[in-house]
């Protein structure tokens, strides 16, 4: 009888520590899963981090380069050709074609008078008349195809860019970075058009970039931002990548 009492107790303690066993294997998985769980999160943060520090890096090289890029391209709003009456005139030149931004950047980075009045003419809609009048013409001048050009969308003359350009602010709806953007192509149409031959006043270079730097200052909404902006504006090896 003592034998069999002696034996069953055997087997309730083997029971007893298989049962603790598996428990102590199911809670040592248990902290594996959660290491695992806690690792991937890790890694899951990590990414994300990767990828919003990429965007972030994306959106600012976007902004850098609407204010260095020249659009050269123009678009056919219309289904029909267009002509000089047609109601794009400057609107649409300030908006798509900134012809006068192309120019300056081919002459600028070396290229030739020839192969930039091919760049223009290649820019110009294929189904515009404007283009098939310029390829008609012989040995076209970079002077003549600007006067061509003005006459087709007409541009406002440099004193009346450069007092807009010493009058302008920021819109209520406009961001300073957007105002910047477009403090910066004014005082580029003032500089272009001061180089017209035909221009009657003519603007140089250092004025019109003193003109620029306090029209934005002065044209800011945002008083604060204008006080943080101002030791740099000053600085006189100021650039735009700056």
């Amino acid at each position: 009888m003592s034998e069999k009492v002696a034996w069953f107790k055997d087997c309730i303690a083997k029971i007893k520590s298989h049962d603790q066993s598996q428990k102590v294997d199911q809670a040592n998985e248990l902290i594996s899963l959660q290491k695992e769980i806690e690792t991937l999160k890790e890694k899951q943060q990590s990414e994300m981090s990767d990828l919003l520090t990429k965007l972030a890096e994306v959106q600012t090289s976007s902004k850098n380069a609407e204010t260095t890029n020249v659009t050269t391209d123009i678009k056919n709003t219309t289904k029909g050709c267009m002509k000089p009456d047609d109601s794009v005139n400057a609107s649409f030149l300030r908006r798509e074609f900134k012809i006068s931004g192309h120019i300056r950047e081919r002459l600028k980075r070396g290229y030739s008078e020839n192969e930039t009045v091919d760049a223009v003419i290649r820019a110009i809609s294929l189904h515009s008349s404007l283009r098939s009048y310029v390829e008609t013409l012989k040995d076209l001048s970079l002077a003549k195809l600007r006067k061509i050009l003005r006459v087709h969308y007409p541009e406002k003359s440099a004193s009346e860019l450069y007092q807009t350009l010493a009058t302008i602010f920021q819109d209520p709806k406009e961001t300073p970075q957007q105002f910047l953007l477009r403090s910066l192509d004014l005082r580029n149409k003032v500089g272009f058009a001061s180089k017209e031959s035909d221009c009657e006043v003519q603007y140089d270079e250092p004025l019109i970039q003193k003109t620029f730097m306090k029209s934005f200052e002065t044209g800011l909404r945002d008083d604060i931002l204008a006080a943080n902006l101002r030791p740099i504006l000053r600085l006189p090896s100021l650039s735009d990548e700056d």
